[in-house]
């Protein structure tokens, strides 16, 4: 299941990181589409509004490569007795990989919760073995495998 669930969350990386490039891309075009306008105070304020928001995509095509990067250092075929990036766990009969905060994804019909080591369920979990139980939000939770 994990190689599964890789390739589908690089997928999903992939698909944000070519929105934030078609954005980037049309704002560029606004831009300079702008710039060939008259000039004026309302030339300018809009100039330096499509400017602030090519910032923006840049910021978000820049935080997409950086996902990018991080999922593709995820070694698949190890076996893991810890929890750490890469782990695919079995808590309290949920399902969780260690990669990034992505949320709930289903593949092979079964819901995953994509985790990062930085959230707080992370931070909890980083380092526990199989059988391991620990408390989170007023909750006993146990982790009953790790792959």
């Amino acid at each position: 299941m994990k190689p599964q669930l890789l390739e589908h969350i690089l997928k999903l990386a992939e698909e944000r990181r070519a929105s934030a490039m078609d954005t980037l891309a049309e704002l560029k075009l606004a831009r300079d589409n702008e710039s060939k306008s008259s000039a004026g105070d309302k030339h300018e304020t809009g100039r330096a509004m499509v400017q602030a928001e090519i910032q923006r995509a840049e910021e978000v095509l820049a935080q997409a490569e950086s996902l990018t990067y991080m999922l593709e250092s995820i070694e698949i075929k190890k076996q893991f007795t810890a929890v750490e990036k890469g782990a695919l766990l079995k808590v309290n009969g949920a399902l969780y990989f260690v990669s990034a905060g992505l949320g709930m994804v289903e593949i092979l019909k079964q819901d995953v919760y994509c985790i990062s080591l930085g959230s707080p369920l992370g931070i909890l979990m980083v380092g526990k073995e199989f059988g391991d139980a620990f408390d989170f939000r007023g909750k006993s939770m146990k982790i009953e495998s790790i792959e």
